[in-house]
């Protein structure tokens, strides 16, 4: 038996990139629930950011949080033994180490070369994290709930960045560069979540064969796109599209966000059969 598995970004794929509305591809969400094929969801976004989001989307499968920095499954999802685990928690599978590890190898580069010039959101309290990006207080607290990654905002200049880099790599850790922030992580990336739950459903469903598909729209997505047996590659807003050589099977999407999301989903339903 043949089985599907959604793996998709959101900001600027699934979620409109100002609005953060998916109501365009709701209908697209919906067939997906109805045709039984899990939807994973795959974000920078912190674990109560994303419980926030799945509750308003009614998702129930297992998610990424903090670009690959830990994947949570739902209490028995895959029947795992979860003796031990409160009715309303996770489980949650850290990819590297955990964010005060991080915090506490950043302090101390911080300190050793004044080149380093950075602001972490964990220098930051909600109240500053807040008037800083423009999100809700509340927002803000839910974004500074941290496990396994920090955003940096970088005050000083390219050269230093890429010595800063270096040094991170050094001490096992990377440098991801989103829209707006730098994002400083353990090994696990958006890929190795991908494969890692993809495995998951195999050993759960063992007598299914899973076929994988990624919906990304900017560099962050690469290595997610490339991990899926299909990638489909969402334009940016401002019409950029990101180039995946040597995939064998990408669809490039016409329109960005949720609008583009949907039309992809049913091209995909279609072609699936």
């Amino acid at each position: 038996m043949d089985r599907t598995l959604v793996f998709t970004d959101l900001g600027g794929t699934l979620l409109d990139e100002h609005s953060y509305s998916w109501a365009p591809a709701a209908a697209a969400v919906d067939m997906l629930d109805r045709n039984g094929i899990p939807l994973v969801l795959v974000s920078s976004r912190t674990l109560p950011e994303m419980r926030r989001l799945r509750r308003a989307m009614n998702n129930t499968h297992p998610f990424v949080v903090e670009n690959g920095g830990a994947c949570v499954i739902p209490r028995g999802y895959f029947d795992v033994a979860d003796a031990g685990v409160k009715a309303e928690e996770e489980q949650v599978e850290l990819q590297g180490p955990s964010w005060k590890n991080i915090r506490r190898t950043l302090v101390k580069l911080r300190e050793s070369d004044t080149g380093f010039r950075f602001c972490g959101c964990g220098d930051l309290s909600p109240e500053q994290l807040s008037e800083r990006t423009g999100l809700s207080p509340e927002a803000a607290r839910l974004a500074s709930e941290r496990l396994c990654s920090e955003p940096l905002f970088w005050e000083g200049d390219s050269r230093s960045l890429a010595r800063f880099e270096q040094a991170l790599a050094k001490q096992g850790l990377r440098l991801l560069r989103g829209a707006r922030l730098l994002h400083v992580l353990g090994s696990g990336d958006r890929a190795s979540s991908v494969e890692m739950l993809r495995e998951r459903y195999r050993c759960a469903w063992s007598g299914a064969q899973w076929f994988s598909v990624a919906l990304g729209s900017h560099g962050a997505d690469e290595a997610m796109l490339r991990a899926a047996d299909m990638a489909v590659v969402l334009p940016g807003a401002d019409g950029s599209m990101l180039e995946l050589a040597g995939h064998p099977a990408v669809l490039y999407a016409r329109t960005p966000g949720p609008k583009g999301w949907h039309e992809a989903v049913e091209q995909i339903l279609q072609r699936l059969g």
